[in-house]
């Protein structure tokens, strides 16, 4: 008994809503009647749902593209059928690039089989019979004038429709907006569901207010279910906790705002159709708040981004550098119970880089020493000051648009040099090119100026609004020895410093690199007088009867002794955003100087 030969039918629906007609059910039938007349064995139905053939999507990134991954990796049996309605379910795109896919299919022994009129097609029977060459071509010919028609039909009609303002494109809306039908059932206007907008109203009030990226506000929300509940849309996800992608796609996503950005395919790929249209989707929050959220956006991928953990634990992240190196200090977290050790290490020193040697520094020591002389500074009452809120913000918007401004300069700048350097350009283009050059450079140093002017402004609030409310800091201690047992308040409340300080310091640069080695000790090439004088002091006062230690420089030869001399010799530098500079001891002493004109402004101020 002769072995069936195996069948493979393609199935190709370019709409979704063919599914819930006859099409389907149409090329199954066909398939599996003619598989029964011809003695053929259907092994696979590869099936293309709601993917154009015109656009080729089909053949890149749907089951066709399988298929033909197979033949070309010898995994298909190349005496197989290939059974299709008709040639253009396998395809509607040009002729030329239709027939080179067709050919590819016969070149590797497959034959493809024609359900509606049932033609057999191979490649010995397509290279001698001229009549069903040109039959197969007429056919490709055909399914694409029709495509292509359809599309230009289509093209036209959506042109219409973008350019009556007065119409609704497409009921398509975000999960916070619900379109609203007239009483034919067509969409006529959209609102709001207030519920849902809340919560895009926090994801942007979170960002702009408290500096918190996309992990932060998505565990925020799902801490508050009864605050920031899902819609019907987003629960269809099967999950009722909030995702992480949600949060970026909002954030970056202008119908927030109201705009829509209506789209088109070409050559498989989803591009802009025209320009936005504004105002077509009811607003949540303003355009001036969704570039301030850019800005942070973008702010944070300068600074430092990633996961800051639930507690918020490193107050100053983003902020610290070794003095010496100019590596980042790394917050490091070791242990558990009374033997944990919660440190500040510097990165470069950490994986013996760049010949770096600078010890850790114990984190809460270095905290409280750093709010300790900054205390005439209140970093708290301007989060709760909604005036200095609003100027701030104003502000703030000021340098986001002076930034685009100096951006697209910058660009037209960059295209027209490129055009300069085409050497088919005539001298008299060339000329008129340059004086386009020079007059662009001036107003781009006319903008690089306007935003550093921006800036400064900005800067110089922050830092006066900041010192001159008399709020004292000390007012949030019990928030902050909230930490130690997991204070959600307490960790959002270091969020909202962390953010403050950014606003006020630039820098703070960590210097706690050894003057001496632990081996130079050993080999005694240091004396007690070479210590500090501080640690003398306190070698003395803590020494007893039972301290196995007879001499301080005998104790600084230990391991322990060594790094804990090294905690007298901590130093660092505060660098403010008004160009002040903070140089600060272990013992909270500390010197104030003008940066750019290096006179002092205060020094040896000790510990309130």
């Amino acid at each position: 008994m002769n072995e069936r030969r195996k069948a493979i039918s393609y199935i190709r629906l370019s709409t979704e809503a063919q599914l819930k007609g006859h099409s389907l059910a149409r090329q199954k039938k066909l398939a599996e009647e003619y598989c029964s007349s011809q003695n053929l064995e259907l092994v696979e139905e590869l099936r293309d749902v709601g993917v154009s053939g015109f656009s080729g999507v089909h053949r890149e990134k749907g089951r066709l593209g399988l298929f033909f991954e197979s033949l070309r990796s010898n995994s298909l049996d190349h005496k197989a059928v290939l059974l299709v309605e008709n040639l253009d379910r396998l395809s509607r795109q040009d002729p030329l690039t239709a027939m080179l896919q067709f050919a590819e299919i016969l070149k590797y022994g497959i034959e493809i089989h024609t359900l509606f009129d049932g033609q057999i097609y191979t490649k010995d029977k397509v290279s001698s019979d001229m009549g069903l060459l040109m039959l197969s071509v007429g056919q490709m010919m055909r399914a694409y004038d029709e495509s292509k028609t359809k599309s230009r039909r289509l093209s036209a009609a959506w042109e219409k429709k973008r350019n009556d303002r007065s119409r609704i494109l497409t009921s398509k809306s975000p999960s916070w907006i619900k379109p609203t039908r007239n009483s034919e059932g067509v969409v006529s206007s959209f609102t709001l569901i207030e519920a849902q907008a809340n919560v895009v109203r926090s994801i942007f009030e979170l960002t702009i207010e408290r500096n918190m990226g996309s992990y932060a506000i998505t565990r925020h929300l799902n801490s508050n279910p009864g605050r920031y509940p899902k819609s019907d849309k987003e629960l269809r996800s099967g999950s009722n906790e909030w995702s992480e992608s949600f949060v970026k796609k909002v954030l970056k996503s202008p119908t927030v705002f109201g705009q829509f950005q209506p789209m088109k395919m070409v050559d498989g790929l989803r591009i802009p159709a025209c320009d936005p249209i504004n105002d077509y989707y009811p607003a949540v929050i303003s355009e001036a708040d969704f570039k301030l959220a850019q800005e942070r956006i973008h702010q944070r991928t300068i600074n430092g981004r990633g996961r800051k953990g639930k507690r918020f634990p490193n107050l100053f992240t983003g902020l610290l550098k070794c003095s010496k190196c100019k590596s980042s200090l790394r917050y490091r977290d070791r242990g558990t119970g009374p033997k944990a050790t919660v440190t500040l290490q510097c990165s470069a020193a950490l994986q013996n880089r760049k010949k770096c040697n600078a010890k850790a520094v114990k984190y809460q020591a270095f905290e409280d020493l750093f709010f300790s002389v900054i205390s005439d500074l209140s970093l708290t009452a301007s989060l709760e000051s909604q005036t200095a809120k609003d100027h701030v913000r104003k502000l703030e918007l000021k340098v986001v648009d002076e930034k685009s401004d100096l951006k697209r300069l910058t660009t037209k700048l960059d295209l027209l040099t490129d055009e300069l350097l085409d050497p088919g350009l005539s001298n008299s283009i060339k000329t008129r090119l340059r004086d386009r050059l020079n007059q662009l450079d001036k107003q781009i140093g006319q903008a690089e100026n306007a935003v550093e002017a921006a800036q400064a402004e900005l800067e110089k609030f922050n830092y006066q609004s900041n010192s001159q409310i008399s709020s004292d800091l000390k007012t949030k201690s019990t928030e902050r020895a909230d930490l130690d047992r997991g204070s959600q308040e307490a960790a959002d409340f270091r969020r909202d410093m962390n953010h403050t300080l950014k606003k006020i310091i630039d820098v703070i640069y960590v210097d706690n690199s050894p003057s001496f080695h632990i081996e130079d000790i050993r080999e005694e090439l240091y004396s007690e007088d070479d210590l500090s004088d501080d640690f003398l002091d306190w070698f003395k006062a803590n020494k007893n009867e039972r301290w196995k230690y007879q001499s301080a420089i005998e104790f600084v030869a230990s391991e322990y002794g060594f790094q804990k001399h090294q905690e007298f010799m901590l130093k660092f530098y505060i660098h403010f955003k008004n160009l002040e500079l903070r140089g600060v001891l272990h013992d909270g002493l500390f010197f104030r100087i003008d940066r750019e004109t290096g006179k002092d402004l205060h020094r040896s101020i000790g510990v309130n």
